[in-house]
């Protein structure tokens, strides 16, 4: 019994060495746990299977509804047209109505026409004088001037005499202008009581005229910051623009209190400091640039003084 039981062993051994000479043994020692139950590895399928053929219908003509017969079209009834000749007629005048009207702009301020106690711009040293004292204001002629290309030939003279001295050749240039009568006022304040006036005048090539102001009513320093001198305070700001509006008008430029035109004569007038200072400026800005050319054209003028000889 023992015999026959080692004889079917080794058969069976034999037969399984024999099997796994046939077989594929794999590079990789991956292979999973198939177990008992499961397929052969031969059977195991490892891509999927390849997609069914479909086929698609390009022109979709199996996929459109059916377009349901449209009924057939009635036809329109004929209507009787007249024959119009234009030949012989012109188009109507078409006028064109402006939705919104332009209005006129409306015109600056001539400041030229306005005055501060009576000063106005373009009016000559002299007169400007005059009218101060007869108003009571203080009159100080705070720069004298002489132009330049005279004070340079005045210089030269004044050393030709033998003059080298600084403080002498400054009073020689001053008598030979008063003399030639080149000499002029360029700078002037008025006082009274709590107001400056400050004068600014051309030279004597445009007949020295006024054509800058500046005026200046000083505020009460002696105010503190009480409740009551608050109060005073806002009235005086109050009453100094109403002074100005009742005076020259509401201003051409309501954002920055200017009246007439910048590039030829305006005002500006505004308050400055704790103390309320109320301020106004005119100035006649073609005055300024005529005197700079009248003066210019004098200094063209005048002969030349031949100092280089070769």
């Amino acid at each position: 019994m023992t015999k026959i039981f080692l004889l079917c062993f080794l058969l069976l051994c034999t037969g399984t060495a024999s099997a796994q000479e046939d077989f594929d043994i794999p590079f990789f020692d991956d292979t999973p746990i198939l177990g008992r139950t499961a397929p052969p590895l031969d059977s195991v399928r490892l891509t999927p299977p390849p997609a069914p053929d479909i086929r698609i219908d390009l022109d979709n003509s199996r996929d459109q509804p059916t377009q349901p017969t449209p009924p057939p079209s009635q036809p329109l009834p004929s209507i009787p047209s007249t024959h119009i000749d234009l030949s012989g007629t012109s188009p109507a005048p078409v006028t064109v109505v402006s939705s919104s009207p332009s209005t006129p702009p409306v015109p600056l301020h001539d400041v030229s026409s306005f005055d501060i106690s009576d000063f106005s711009l373009g009016l000559p040293a002299k007169e400007i004088f005059q009218k101060a004292k007869q108003k009571g204001y203080r009159v100080t002629v705070t720069q004298e001037s002489v132009p330049l290309y005279y004070a340079t030939d005045y210089d030269y003279a004044c050393r030709q005499k033998g003059l080298v001295i600084p403080d002498q050749i400054k009073q020689c240039v001053k008598d030979l202008a008063c003399h030639q009568k080149t000499r002029y006022i360029s700078e002037a304040t008025l006082t009274r009581k709590n107001e400056v006036i400050r004068l600014y005048f051309t030279s004597n090539a445009t007949d020295n005229l006024l054509y800058k102001i500046l005026y200046m009513n000083k505020g009460d320093n002696s105010l503190n910051f009480t409740r009551i001198n608050k109060a005073k305070k806002v009235l005086r700001q109050k009453e100094f623009w109403d002074a100005v509006f009742s005076k020259y008008g509401y201003p051409d430029d309501g954002e920055r209190y200017i009246w007439g035109d910048p590039s030829k004569a305006y005002m500006k007038a505004y308050m400055s400091g704790s103390n309320y200072d109320g301020f106004i400026l005119m100035e006649d800005v073609q005055l300024s640039n005529e005197d700079y050319w009248e003066a210019k054209d004098v200094e063209d003028e005048r002969p030349t003084r031949n100092t280089f000889v070769f």
